[in-house]
């Protein structure tokens, strides 16, 4: 896995993180940026990361883009398969599909 974070405070924080991460025999590739909401800076020694809000991917030829609500959970799916078909797709609270659009 090879990782390149920038922080937002002193403490331990990521905002923005670039990753990738591959299988050891090659067959599964993921790479991935991700952008976190920053939680406010309380004086006290912790983290300040907040919840991942927009992650953009590529996994194994399948590209997608993720907006998730302010406590974490994916809401927006965009994205386009290995095969070229693209799709988007809105989902509740809970996790579950309630609009989508192509395959």
């Amino acid at each position: 896995m090879t990782n390149f974070s920038f922080d937002c405070t002193y403490q331990t924080t990521d905002c923005i993180r670039m990753w990738k991460l591959e299988s050891s025999d090659g067959t599964r590739l993921r790479e991935s940026f991700d952008i976190f909401d920053r939680r406010p800076h309380t004086g006290a020694i912790e983290s300040t990361q907040g919840v991942q809000r927009i992650t953009l991917r590529d996994e194994n030829q399948n590209a997608e883009l993720v907006v998730s609500d302010p406590q974490g959970r994916p809401r927006i799916r965009i994205g386009v398969d290995a095969t070229g078909m693209p799709a988007i797709a809105m989902l509740n609270q809970d996790g579950k599909e309630v609009y989508r659009a192509g395959k």
